[in-house]
């Protein structure tokens, strides 16, 4: 408290203060490890939604991961959207019209190894 009325991180003299900054992964931040075993992983919204929808993957060097987009159209979970690189760096950015339960979809392709998926 430096006595100027604001407390906490409504003080702007707090702005430099980590656990006052923005959280970086506002939707969540995830992680796994994805093996010959686990092929893939799945991270659900519970509530049906529309609007944007951002995320970005990261795995270690030497994996190749995938990040999908699904929607459940009542009978199955489908793809919306995919991002394929070469490797484990992911990223999605869709603006979802239609109020559908969503998920992000992590598929391993290649190698063995964690990631991280960080959810706007």
């Amino acid at each position: 408290n430096d006595f100027d009325g604001a407390t906490d991180c409504d003080d702007l003299d707090c702005d430099g203060v980590p656990e006052c900054a923005a959280p970086s992964c506002p939707g969540g931040e995830f992680t796994g490890v994805l093996s010959g075993s686990n092929k893939d992983d799945y991270v659900t919204d519970a509530a049906a939604a529309s609007g944007l929808f951002e995320a970005d993957l990261s795995g270690d060097p030497g994996t190749n991961f995938d990040l999908h987009l699904q929607y459940f159209n009542g009978s199955r979970w489908r793809d919306r959207t995919k991002s394929q690189n070469a490797d484990s760096t992911e990223s999605i950015s869709y603006n979802e019209g239609s109020v559908v339960l969503h998920r992000w979809r992590i598929r391993r392709r290649a190698g063995t190894g964690a990631y991280n998926l960080c959810v706007q």
